[in-house]
């Protein structure tokens, strides 16, 4: 049950972390249309690097849950 909790709570950080990146590139994109090249790069880096994290944490949790840091804010 803790495992479920922790897990979705997680999933909830990585996807509102996607949603910021989103709208981050978006303004900056519709303000500066010469940094789509930029945007076009970084977006599946972010997507790349926070859907790792998501399984990491996953994988983790349910098999050795020693090495998160349970205690902490889930940005430490």
């Amino acid at each position: 049950m803790l495992e479920a909790l922790l897990s979705d709570k997680y999933h909830q950080y990585v996807d509102a972390s996607l949603e910021w990146y989103k709208n981050l590139v978006e303004l900056t994109v519709q303000k500066h249309p010469d940094l789509k090249e930029v945007s076009d790069w970084l977006m599946p880096g972010r997507m790349n690097h926070f859907e790792l994290n998501r399984e990491a944490f996953d994988w983790y949790l349910t098999n050795d849950a020693t090495h998160l840091n349970l205690d902490s804010s889930v940005e430490s």
